[in-house]
């Protein structure tokens, strides 16, 4: 492993320390680092060594002013993703992200915008005030007493599990006997396949639109279409979220259709959501499993970056990782939940992770569709 990967993640370990505490988002975001940064064991093992190490980044200042300008933007997006990663960013947090800014020289707009992007898109809070937490506290105590009880997370679980769907959802897997006789198709015939299989998802709060993502009809019940998308992209708001149904998908025609959370798994991020939709609306995408990709494959990405419908770019497999496929396609904030494709249009990965400035992103394999739906039977 060379000195400039190990300094980048050093510099990481260090922004998981900003507020001298790690919740589970944070230990899982930096378990992706190593599963990233690490070729084989020996080189886990170091990082692993490194991320419990009290590393200061006053310590790194004259090493990261060494890199180049793009090594030190970088840095600068991975350490944002650690921190944001719990959704709350605190007095420390903004600290370290702040003295970070200025060594890898981060334009003051820009470091704004992300933090903009972070509020709205991922849902991150900013804690200011220990003062104004308390106050903030004691009247939420007094409504409780005096007032009728709010929704609260319990009751939100419990509505949800009413609300699971006891069917079987009907999806298309690749098999060995499909493999013979399939035909690579051009990237426009790829688009004009897909259209009608991928959607944008939108959380909604009353009639507002807080968050937003994409998501691929994977398959159907009795009456339903099923969606497939990210956790992330239904629960950026959770905690705000009055009813299970408040949600709302956009076809490539721009019909919207009200769209219901059938079930998120406790073990990835992934979802799915039910919708009644006219059939001739719709295609089912077909799922092909990680036994069947290779490294330099050519892949494409549809959906809707920051607000921007029927998106579509293409790249290569840079990587089959343990848990991801890596991608150099170009993915941006929105195509969360979204479909990585292949050359014969089948469903190969659920985008999860994008980077800015950086010719990578991340997608959960095809196969844990099957481990969802298991797990909802449970």
């Amino acid at each position: 492993m060379d000195k400039k990967t190990i300094l980048i993640f050093k510099v990481c370990a260090a922004a998981l320390w900003a507020n001298e505490k790690m919740g589970k988002q944070e230990r899982d975001y930096v378990g992706n680092l190593i599963e990233r940064f690490a070729e084989d064991e020996k080189g886990k093992n170091l990082l692993r060594k490194l991320q419990t190490q009290d590393i200061n980044l006053k310590v790194l200042e004259s090493e990261i002013e060494d890199l180049s300008k793009d090594d030190k933007q970088f840095i600068f997006e991975e350490c944002f993703g650690i921190i944001t990663s719990d959704k709350v960013l605190d007095i420390p947090d903004i600290k370290f992200l702040k003295d970070l800014k200025k060594v890898c020289g981060i334009e003051n707009r820009y470091y704004r915008n992300r933090i903009k992007e972070a509020r709205i898109y991922k849902g991150v809070k900013i804690k200011r005030n220990l003062k104004i937490f308390v106050a903030i506290g004691m009247v939420i105590w007094i409504a409780i007493l005096f007032l009728p009880r709010s929704f609260s997370k319990k009751d939100f679980k419990e509505l949800l599990r009413e609300n699971i769907k006891k069917e079987s959802v009907n999806i298309n897997v690749l098999s060995e006997w499909d493999i013979t006789g399939r035909k690579k198709l051009s990237a426009g015939e790829i688009y004009a396949s897909m259209r009608k299989s991928v959607v944008t998802v939108y959380v909604k709060e009353g009639d507002k639109r807080v968050s937003q993502g994409t998501g691929s009809i994977i398959g159907e019940g009795e009456n339903d279409y099923y969606i497939l998308t990210n956790k992330h992209v239904i629960e950026s708001r959770k905690s705000k979220i009055k009813e299970p149904q408040n949600y709302e998908i956009k076809l490539y025609t721009g019909a919207r259709f009200d769209a219901r959370l059938d079930f998120y798994s406790r073990k990835r991020d992934l979802a799915l959501l039910r919708a009644r939709i006219p059939e001739e609306y719709v295609g089912i995408i077909k799922i092909s499993p990680k036994k069947y990709q290779n490294v330099g494959d050519r892949v494409y990405s549809l959906g809707t970056p920051i607000g921007m419908t029927n998106t579509f770019t293409e790249g290569i497999i840079s990587a089959l990782r343990d848990e991801y496929i890596q991608t150099d396609a170009t993915i941006f904030f929105g195509n969360s939940g979204g479909p990585l494709i292949n050359e014969y249009a089948e469903l190969i990965g659920i985008v999860t992770q994008s980077f800015l400035f950086k010719d990578y992103s991340f997608a959960i394999y095809s196969d844990k569709i099957t481990d969802l739906l298991k797990e909802k039977e449970e």
